[in-house]
Parts: C-alpha cells; structure tokens; sequence
C-alpha cells in the first residue's frame, strides 16, 4: 500500500466483496455530480415577464459553467435557448475549452405522428439523458393543451426518472407548476432526497425565495450544487 501511495494511487482496503459496488457507485456519484440535467418548460412564465424569465434562465446556465459544471439539456419549449445562450456566453468570453466540454444537447426527435410511439421513444430518450446527469434542476413545468396551460406531465417522468437514478433533485418551486409540485413533494420528507444537513438547509432556502428575488435564486442554486458536490 505504501509503495503504490509513492505513485500517487490510494489503495481502499475491504472487508467483503459487495462493498466493491458502493465503492464504484460513490465514484459515479462524485463524477456525474459535476454533469447537471436542467429540467424545463415553459408555455407560459407567470408571473415573471418572459425576458426576466430568459435572463433568469440564462444566468443560471451561465453560472453553472463558470463554476465548471457541464450542463445536459433536452432543450425544453421555452427555457432550452436560454440554457444554451447562458453556456455560450461563458464559453465564448472565458474560455478556449471547446462548447462539448461544457454543454450536452439533446433535443426531442420530432415529427413522430403515432402517439403511443413517440411517447415510448421519448421516454427512452428522457432515461438516456438524465442517466449522464447527477443533478437534476426542475424550473416551471407547464405546456399548452388546446386553449389551456397545464402542468408538464413530462417534466413528472424526468422527476420520476431522476429519483430512479439517485440524482440530487434541486426543484425551484418560485417558478411555480411542475416545479412547484416537486418541491410539495419533496418537502414533506426531505431526508429521503438529501443525505447531508448542509445540502437540505441549501434546498430549503432556495425554496422559501420568491421569483422577485431571481439573483438570490441564482445563489441558492449554486449553493445547493456546490453543497452536492462536497459529499
């Protein structure tokens, strides 16, 4: 062990085998802590205005690769642009790394007429994409059906899918719909969610902001990202 710590290799002793598996799953866990699934849709922003709702959106992104963090997106009707514009911004006034370092897009394939095949093929597609993700985000959460905005029943699987994987569920309920209804969920038994106190005093806080309060929101996020990655 002490010959191996001379090349910079840390030797983990056991005691039986099956700790192998929460050994590789911490290592998981750590890595795709750093990869963030943004979670969003939008009909509709009540009550923000839609541009404070894109800058809202957009510094999010933002902010979220310039603290290093690569970020997955579906590009969601209504808040996939701003993700990417938020990234752009950073990438292209910071840094040389190319734009796959910090962004991963995969938009819905489109154009799929048969109902009940596209929504087997999207939720492939929704397991695929969370699965490269430790973090998920949830912001509004709401489509048009006919004349009326209604709650996204897509965002609901990305909730279910991200709690499949052990993702750490960062709802920002100020913004209202699916968001807000994740976080109700969430809220009433926030042990089973997040393992640390630090990490549930972050989520806490960030749901008791208010949408008039976007650079606070901003923060909040960020801190409960950061708190994640420190477990």
């Amino acid at each position: 062990m002490d010959d191996l710590k001379r090349y910079g290799i840390r030797p983990i002793l056991i005691e039986k085998f099956e700790q192998i598996k929460d050994i590789l799953f911490h290592i998981k866990t750590k890595v795709l802590s750093k990869s963030i699934f943004i979670s969003g849709a939008a009909e509709k922003y009540d009550p923000m205005h839609p541009d404070d709702a894109n800058k809202f959106v957009f510094e999010i992104a933002r902010q979220l690769a310039a603290t290093g963090n690569k970020i997955v997106s579906g590009f969601g009707l209504g808040v996939g642009s701003s993700v990417v514009n938020g990234v752009l911004s950073y990438v292209y006034s910071s840094t040389g790394r190319l734009l796959d370092h910090h962004i991963v897009l995969r938009p819905f394939p489109q154009n799929i007429k048969d109902i009940d095949e596209r929504k087997e093929k999207w939720s492939r597609y929704r397991k695929d994409m969370i699965s490269q993700a430790g973090i998920a985000i949830f912001l509004f959460g709401n489509k048009k059906q006919g004349s009326n905005t209604i709650l996204s029943d897509g965002m609901r699987e990305e909730f279910e899918i991200a709690k499949k994987h052990k993702l750490t569920i960062i709802p920002v309920a100020a913004t209202g719909y699916m968001a807000k209804e994740i976080w109700a969920d969430i809220s009433s038994n926030l042990n089973e969610y997040y393992s640390s106190l630090k990490l549930r005093n972050a989520i806490t806080i960030l749901n008791q902001l208010t949408l008039d309060q976007t650079e606070g929101l901003v923060t909040a996020i960020i801190k409960a990202v950061e708190a994640t990655q420190e477990l």
